[in-house]
């Protein structure tokens, strides 16, 4: 289908789908006057077969594709990012690379199975667990982080996954935002206190 624009006759792009099909039709009636005797299937199979070779050869869509998103900002083409060591779950919640930053994958990929205690942004410590799954031959098969957070009281004041692993990793270096919420603890404290002895 084409239209005016400009005085000028412009072709109007047609879907893949459109394009498919357009391509179907005229390979079997290439075969069907190439070959009258063959049988409906056969030719359509050997349009298809042919169909299959000429998309193998056109060059893919936007192959240099860079990539950048939320997580990537210098994008995969650049600075791809690593592959996690195994399958990881974060406290029920299946993670994979194209939702981690490079910073998430290294520290997820560094820590090692074990217990721990960490620290959440109102100063109270918490569990962080680290389960792993061994599979026969001794790999690592998969990683399961765990800490309380499916309660009501236990759903507030986390700190982001960066400062958890680092702290169980023993990693901890002054956080801005743990200062500031253990600041703001010590304040609501110290005015506890003036307003007992007032």
């Amino acid at each position: 289908m084409s239209k005016k624009e400009f005085d000028v006759e412009v072709e109007e792009p047609k879907s893949d789908v459109a394009n498919a099909i357009v391509m179907m039709t005229q390979i079997l009636q290439e075969m069907r006057s190439k070959h009258a005797g063959g049988s409906e299937i056969e030719l359509l199979t050997k349009g298809v077969e042919a169909l299959v070779k000429s998309e193998a050869g056109r060059p893919k869509e936007n192959m240099y594709y860079p990539g950048i998103s939320a997580m990537n900002p210098e994008g995969e083409l650049k600075h791809p990012r690593a592959e996690l060591k195994c399958k990881m779950t974060w406290v029920g919640h299946k993670l994979s690379k194209e939702a981690l930053t490079h910073a998430e994958i290294d520290l997820l990929n560094k820590v090692q199975p074990g217990h721990y205690r960490v620290t959440k942004s109102d100063g109270s410590t918490i569990p962080f667990d680290v389960d792993a799954v061994i599979d026969r031959e001794g790999r690592l098969e998969r990683m399961a982080f765990r800490f309380p957070c499916k309660n009501t009281e236990d759903r507030h004041s986390h700190m982001p996954m960066t400062s958890y692993l680092r702290e169980a990793m023993g990693e901890m270096s002054p956080n801005v935002d743990r200062l500031m919420a253990q600041v703001l603890q010590l304040q609501s404290e110290l005015a506890r206190r003036n307003a007992e002895h007032a």
